[in-house]
């Protein structure tokens, strides 16, 4: 269930439309639409309409947002896009140049005069594209990566980083206002100020919580899962949607531990989960975040090279386990991590520390930073 936190009439903000440019699939994620669909909930609250532009992709989030009721308009579907170049690590995300990306989303706003803004998430969106835009629009970015120019009054970067104040400096200008670091976590309104205190009582590892995101199409889910089930006794619930080809394999799973296995299978209420489990395991992301405002330990395995560094370094300031790249995934190895979190002292104090670092209220703060009048 959606909670959404009412203001008071005289909190509210003068009547605009943001557009968000984002896009989502098989091969994006899910995550960039799901943290622009949360901050739109946000902006709605507090009178402010959204509009989102994306590009029609294979397993795409567009029908997500328009089941929120926000206006969500097609680009073009591009065809031959993998013989895009881009010297961007990610640029095959856009599927098409700076510039013909840019045209087109300045072609579908000409009908919304009242959008003045734009929140662009998106990997494969640089300075060029900034450049073009910029013209009639403020640009505001969401980033996490650091890894090209933008030409933007302001930009995101919800991440943990040990330099996580200069990864813009030379990346942005200089009247830019920078939100960095988790205290600007974009979560759903569920996450704000939880109360962890039932995990103190804890005494054991009953529970395990494991996700590889919105979809799981390297089965790395279920490696684990099997793992866990045969060589311990502990529960798992699996957090995303399986493949078409995965589907039977869990069923099988699933029937042969029908008490200690609930399969991949979307999951509405995630606050809930997240308190019921003892332990995460899987990737990183927007669900970082998330468990963070739960309190909920985990051990995490990088599933892309932008993963790595965060992860490195949430670790070493010694408040997440990093057990490597997925590809070099062991039970031995993952045996010894559970072997870690298994003293119960051990395991609430991190639980404190890492509740500490996110209260679920960043996208008030982004509103009233760069929103409010």
């Amino acid at each position: 269930m959606l909670v959404l936190i009412l203001y008071p009439l005289e909190h509210r903000l003068v009547k605009q439309t943001i557009a968000f440019r984002v896009d989502s699939g098989l091969k994006i994620g899910t995550g960039h639409v799901m943290r622009c669909l949360t901050l739109a909930l946000a902006l709605r609250d507090m009178g402010i309409d959204s509009v989102f532009i994306c590009r029609p992709t294979e397993g795409g989030g567009d029908a997500i947002l328009t089941s929120f009721g926000f206006k969500t308009l097609l680009l073009p579907t591009i065809r031959d896009y993998l013989n895009v170049s881009s010297h961007l690590l990610h640029g095959n995300f856009l599927q098409c140049s700076q510039e013909e990306d840019a045209e087109a989303t300045m072609r579908l706003l000409k009908g919304i005069p009242e959008v003045t803004s734009i929140l662009v998430d998106h990997y494969g969106i640089y300075k060029p594209w900034d450049l073009i835009l910029g013209e009639f629009y403020t640009i505001y970015k969401l980033d996490d990566l650091a890894d090209r120019e933008h030409n933007c009054q302001g930009i995101i970067d919800q991440n943990f980083y040990v330099d996580m104040e200069h990864r813009y400096d030379d990346k942005i200008p200089v009247s830019s206002k920078r939100l960095i670091g988790p205290r600007y976590a974009i979560l759903r309104p569920q996450f704000c100020d939880v109360n962890i205190m039932d995990r103190r009582s804890r005494r054991s590892l009953d529970n395990a919580l494991v996700s590889f995101g919105g979809q799981d199409a390297n089965g790395y889910a279920f490696a684990i899962t099997e793992d866990l089930l045969t060589n311990s006794s502990i529960a798992v619930t699996v957090m995303g949607r399986p493949t078409p080809s995965q589907t039977l394999a869990w069923k099988k799973l699933a029937d042969e531990y029908p008490n200690r296995l609930t399969p991949p299978s979307f999951i509405s209420d995630p606050l809930k989960i997240m308190m019921k489990a003892d332990l995460y395991i899987g990737a990183g992301g927007t669900i970082t975040w998330e468990r963070f405002a739960c309190g909920l330990p985990g051990i995490v395995y990088s599933i892309a090279k932008n993963q790595i560094q965060m992860a490195k370094d949430l670790e070493f300031i010694g408040i997440q386990a990093y057990a490597g790249s997925i590809g070099d995934y062991s039970w031995n190895a993952l045996s010894k991590h559970l072997q870690d979190l298994s003293h119960p002292e051990d395991r609430w104090a991190l639980s404190s520390r890492i509740r500490d670092k996110v209260d679920g209220r960043g996208a008030q703060r982004i509103i009233n930073e760069w929103f409010r009048n």
